[in-house]
């Protein structure tokens, strides 16, 4: 009866298990469509309602974790004109907005339309949102195993390693060579307990949005007389978290920077990110400065050597009177 009980259970589980497969699958599927893609359904929309009323620009935006991110942007924002924000939701969840400016407020056929264009926008942006919901609870449930399993068995079995060597050393004291061989081992030994616990300490924290994450952001927040963003960033893996924050800081910084006093026409953010070692340079083509004439603290070029220097990187910031280049190095040069 037991053995019968126990076979349907298993039986059960592998349905369900094979259950969840198919529906993954088809989510990675989904996940790889121009459908799913928030710039090219945001694009697409503004080029439907610009064909189907009277608009000088629009925005559409999807909620982030950190507040809405513009991901298409039309036209331009005229004195004078009207803005009509139009919210996007799926059921009770929002999940973006859409503004549009235009030359007079929009007519009540006008607000229909604008309606249902904006429908399978609002689903597209609600898809998206899933499945990133989807993602990042997989990922966060895979860092706090993995942080389990080293804390709770891996930690432990070097620890006994290391006790294991220091006791090979204590019999055996008068054999220098042997001595030699075990204080190297031990060394080894305590390095990866080391290592285990840093890297304990990462999967625990929250992860970080990667920099090229953060560069869009500010990238779709600017008006359209802003310098244009270049960004070319190649991100194996985002910084170590316990880097993360200090990075971005100094790369949006450095952007801000430009962006608010180069007078620059292209901003380029270029450059490589590898966990443990990356390399990150904010260009312009602005008119540049004499750090020697900047008053104490302007730009926050003070903060950016501070952070650069508590988390043992480096800072270069070459300015001349065709442009500023400031390069955030981190990891074994």
């Amino acid at each position: 009866m037991q053995l019968t009980k126990a076979s349907a259970e298993a039986t059960a589980r592998i349905e369900r298990l094979s259950r969840a497969n198919s529906l993954l699958s088809r989510f990675i599927e989904e996940a790889d469509s121009r459908e799913l893609n928030p710039v090219t359904v945001g694009s697409s929309a503004l080029e439907e309602l610009s064909d189907s009323i009277s608009m000088d620009g629009g925005v559409i935006a999807l909620d982030g974790n950190d507040g809405p991110v513009v991901v298409a942007r039309a036209g331009q924002e005229q004195p004078g004109t009207t803005r009509t924000v139009v919210p996007l939701s799926v059921g009770e969840r929002s999940v973006g907005f859409v503004a549009i400016t235009s030359q007079d407020e929009l007519t009540r056929d006008d607000q229909t339309v604008v309606r249902d264009l904006l429908q399978p926008v609002a689903l597209a942006f609600g898809n998206v949102l899933l499945l990133q919901d989807i993602a990042q609870r997989a990922v966060r449930e895979e860092r706090q195993r993995l942080a389990r399993d080293l804390h709770d068995e891996i930690g432990p079995s070097l620890a006994s390693l290391g006790l294991a060597v220091d006791l090979a050393l204590l019999r055996h004291p008068a054999d220098p060579d042997l001595a030699q061989h075990l204080q190297a081992l031990r060394s080894s030994v305590t390095g990866l307990v080391e290592d285990v616990r840093s890297t304990v300490a990462d999967l625990r924290m929250s992860p970080q949005p990667s920099i090229g994450e953060v560069v869009r952001r500010i990238a779709g927040e600017l008006p359209e007389d802003s310098p244009m963003i270049d960004i070319r960033l190649e991100e194996r893996r985002p910084p170590r978290p316990s880097l993360a924050p200090d990075i971005a800081a100094i790369v949006v910084e450095a952007l801000r920077n430009a962006i608010a006093h180069s007078e620059a026409t292209t901003i380029i953010v270029h450059g490589s990110s590898d966990f443990d070692e990356g390399r990150i340079t904010v260009f312009d083509d602005g008119t540049g400065f004499d750090r020697d004439e900047v008053p104490g603290g302007r730009f926050g070029l003070v903060g950016m050597e501070e952070r650069a220097e508590r988390m043992g990187a480096s800072l270069n910031i070459l300015s001349t009177n065709r442009g500023t280049t400031v390069t955030v190095a981190w990891g074994p040069e």
